[in-house]
């Protein structure tokens, strides 16, 4: 460092764009992984309820058993197993195993 200091404000400097780079990056890297995730859960991309390849009887007799027990206790999971073909067979095999979902 000589006697104007221009050493020690050059370093600064220097630390200061290295961190505003690292920021720029940060939020560029943020931004490029949540579009994909809010393009795939946006409702335009969703296929309309006809159009579901699972279709109504196929879930397996346990799924719907465990479903149908479920449902006396939580009157909620009732439509669903009333339809079950509006809902894709793995999230109906989702519900029997976990029904907090």
């Amino acid at each position: 460092m000589n006697r104007t200091g221009k050493k020690k404000s050059s370093c600064k400097k220097g630390k200061m764009l290295l961190i505003t780079g690292i920021l720029i990056l940060a939020a560029l890297f943020v931004y490029l992984t949540a579009t994909p995730l809010r393009q795939a859960v946006s409702s335009d991309n969703l296929a309309p309820a006809g159009a579901v390849a699972e279709q109504k009887g196929t879930a397996s007799g346990k799924t719907m058993k465990t479903l149908r027990t479920m449902a006396v206790k939580n009157p909620k999971i009732t439509p669903i197993v009333q339809n079950p073909g509006n809902y894709p067979q793995r999230l109906l095999d989702s519900l029997a195993r976990n029904p907090e979902l």
